[in-house]
């Protein structure tokens, strides 16, 4: 018998008997089952439909008789199978193979054709396998027409994307060559240019070079200058320390002359108050005298009516001798004082304290005298001792009036030295201030600067601020210098400087910025700050305080460059001041009062943000 391999039959058209052979295994017991097909209990029907498990399914039926007799019967059971076979004709068999592949049945007919192996079966196999190739051969040409129209519609699209890139890079093409000699014409635009510029810069370098040797030379020359002015300055300074060790001398001088005047004084007083004592019993003597002397008259007056001639003089010597002290006479001591009395019950009289009154009192004691003589000479028959006695000063007047004279005298002289050293005093006061005047003007013109910059203005009313020598007060470095020498305070026009600064910010975040950074620039600094700002469209009243910052606002109405320079007319002259502001009004008012003036953008440098 014949079997499907040597006639070459394929699975495909051997499929639907394949299937029914899976089928019978399935439900054959395992263990009738062919032993070549064991390997495939299990597999269901999509494993069964695989070539490998056809092709052992195909090789079980052909070998197995009792398995293969099972298949065919089941299989020649199914009615599309009696149906094809019903029709089967020998003599039609490429007719009935062409109607069964025109109605997709050609593989059951190939299978019946096998299972039932009618007359002339082989044929109608023969006939299936031709149809089945030709149906094969069509189907592959019309895939291969298919995949042929496919690539052609591919080449014809990539023709037309070819066509479109390629117009694309014509385009392109175009453009970069229009760029290219766009860019040849600037670049050779450019060449020039860079060749004009390169002359150029040489030009400048060697301007450069030239001002910069210029500069060198003023620099060192500023140099030199700025040693021998330091040099003058350090010798100035040593002048002015010895001119206040001899200010100070001076003082002490003058303390110990005013000491020693007022000790003086005080002796002067207690010596006149004696020599007023002393006058005033003077003018007692002489009026005790003048008593004496009339008495002396009237005994004359008596004795020559008496004897009727003139008595030889040791005769009027024995009168005057016994007749010279009355009983209600007081005896004078050779000193003015009273012989019999102790003067502890006589009370001194007043001590004058001017040297003027003095010297009236003397005149009084001399007045009297004078009259004393005057009475002395109207009576003429007076003995010539007592004439004498009247006409001449009593020893104790004249030490009085001797006395008076080297009073006056001595305060002349403690007068003369102090008006001397008070003048001494005023000289060199003067000599202190001339020679600190002339330090300054040393001092400023030795720190002269190679522009026109400004420079620390000088005034001689506030103490200044101490600016580094030969450096600008617009730097960075000389305001931080500046705002870290001792006792300087700064002033700063608010809105003048955060305007400068943050100008596309808010007026409330300006403030705070600004705030902010003079906060941090007093923390490094140590300068006390005050920061005024226009009030009049803020919401807050009075000053607020920051460590080491002070904010104040203008009142309403008001003007925060007038409040900028109110703050500093308040503060005392010996405290150098900095104002911070690009305002012409600001600065031209802080520069009258003596503050140091600089501009809003050098604040901001220093501030370094």
């Amino acid at each position: 018998m014949a079997n499907g391999n040597e006639l070459g039959i394929p699975d495909v058209l051997l499929a639907p008997l394949l299937e029914q052979a899976g089928d019978v295994m399935r439900d054959t017991p395992d263990a009738d089952v062919p032993a070549q097909l064991r390997p495939l209990l299990g597999f269901d029907r999509r494993g069964l439909a695989r070539a490998a498990a056809r092709a052992q399914l195909l090789r079980a039926v052909e070998g197995d008789e009792t398995f293969r007799t099972a298949v065919f019967e089941r299989f020649l059971n199914r009615t599309e199978v009696a149906s094809v076979l019903d029709g089967w004709s020998r003599n039609d068999a490429a007719k009935v193979a062409a109607v069964a592949a025109s109605q997709d049945d050609l593989p059951v007919l190939a299978s019946a054709l096998y299972a039932a192996r009618p007359k002339g079966w082989t044929i109608g196999i023969g006939a299936a396998l031709g149809v089945f190739e030709g149906e094969r051969r069509r189907q592959e040409a019309e895939e291969e027409v298919v995949a042929l129209r496919n690539r052609l519609e591919t080449v014809e699209e990539s023709a037309r994307r070819a066509e479109a890139h390629r117009d694309e890079l014509e385009v392109q093409f175009n453009e970069l060559d229009s760029t290219l000699k766009d860019e040849r014409r600037s670049r050779r635009q450019r060449e020039e240019d860079a060749e004009r510029l390169t002359v150029d810069s040489n030009e400048k370098i060697e301007r450069l070079e030239v001002e910069r040797d210029r500069a060198n030379r003023t620099i060192e020359i500023a140099q030199e200058r700025a040693s021998r002015e330091a040099a003058r300055a350090r010798e100035s300074e040593d002048q002015l320390r010895e001119l206040r060790r001899e200010f100070e001398e001076l003082r002490a001088q003058m303390l110990r002359t005013e000491e020693a005047t007022a000790d003086a004084r005080a002796a002067e007083i207690e010596r006149v108050r004696r020599h007023v004592h002393m006058l005033e019993r003077s003018a007692d003597v002489a009026a005790a005298l003048s008593r004496e002397l009339g008495a002396l008259s009237d005994n004359g007056r008596k004795l020559i009516p008496e004897h009727g001639q003139e008595m030889p003089p040791s005769t009027v010597a024995a009168h005057l001798d016994d007749s010279w002290v009355g009983e209600d006479d007081v005896a004078v001591d050779d000193d003015g004082d009273d012989a019999s009395d102790s003067g502890d019950d006589e009370t001194e009289p007043t001590a004058t304290t001017d040297q003027g009154e003095t010297s009236t009192n003397s005149d009084d004691a001399d007045d009297v005298a004078g009259s004393t003589s005057t009475s002395d000479a109207s009576n003429g028959d007076a003995p010539d001792s007592g004439t004498l006695t009247a006409s001449a000063p009593s020893p104790a007047a004249s030490a009085v009036f001797q006395e008076a004279a080297e009073l006056d005298d001595d305060s002349i002289v403690h007068n003369d030295e102090l008006t001397m050293s008070t003048a001494m005093l005023e000289q060199a006061m003067a000599d202190a201030e001339r020679a600190a005047a002339e330090d300054e003007d040393l001092f400023e013109s030795s720190i002269g600067t190679p522009n026109s910059a400004p420079m620390a203005q000088r005034s001689s009313g506030r103490a200044q601020v101490p600016v580094p020598p030969g450096m600008f007060i617009e730097e960075k470095s000389t305001v931080l210098e500046m705002m870290s020498a001792r006792g300087v305070v700064m002033i700063v026009d608010g809105y003048n400087v955060s305007m400068n600064k943050w100008g596309d910010l808010s007026i409330s975040e300006q403030r705070d910025r600004l705030v902010d950074a003079m906060t941090d620039l007093h923390a490094r600094t140590r300068c006390p700050v005050t920061i005024v700002f226009d009030g009049a469209a803020v919401d807050i009243g009075g000053a607020t305080r920051r460590r080491g910052v002070r904010v104040l606002f203008s009142r309403e109405g008001e003007e925060a460059d007038l409040v900028v320079v109110r703050e500093l007319t308040k503060l005392p002259m010996g405290i150098p001041a900095i104002v911070v502001s690009s305002d012409g009004w600001v600065r031209e008012q802080a520069e009258s009062e003596g503050a140091l003036v600089i501009s809003s953008s050098a604040l901001i440098a220093a501030m370094g943000a």
